[in-house]
């Protein structure tokens, strides 16, 4: 699994911290709560589409977008960030579920 490679498993780890410090920041503690939750799954997801269906570079744009809209205190552009950032979970399910169908059940 693509997944268990060292720097893949350092990456989302990183990108753990950061979303759960942005929830922080913005006072979302319910949010973050929500995302425990689902975390197994989504952690599924992750860790499958790393080398395959979204690129690293692609994730740290996306978070350098998010973290400038919050510093300039945008919050328009903070969600707009967000939402292109989590849609791109949606974007990837399919090619990660074709590229790993045992890992699911379809």
């Amino acid at each position: 699994m693509c997944g268990e490679h060292p720097d893949h498993i350092k990456f989302l780890a990183l990108d753990d911290a950061l979303h759960h410090q942005i929830a922080r920041m913005v006072d979302c503690a319910r949010g973050w709560r929500l995302v425990e939750d689902l975390k197994a799954q989504m952690d599924r997801v992750r860790y499958l589409s790393m080398s395959s269906a979204t690129p690293a570079e692609t994730i740290v744009a996306q978070h350098r977008a998010l973290v400038q809209a919050i510093a300039d205190g945008s919050p328009d552009a903070a969600e707009t960030a967000m939402r292109h950032h989590l849609r791109e979970m949606l974007k990837s399910l399919p090619i990660v579920i074709e590229r790993n169908a045992e890992a699911f059940d379809v």
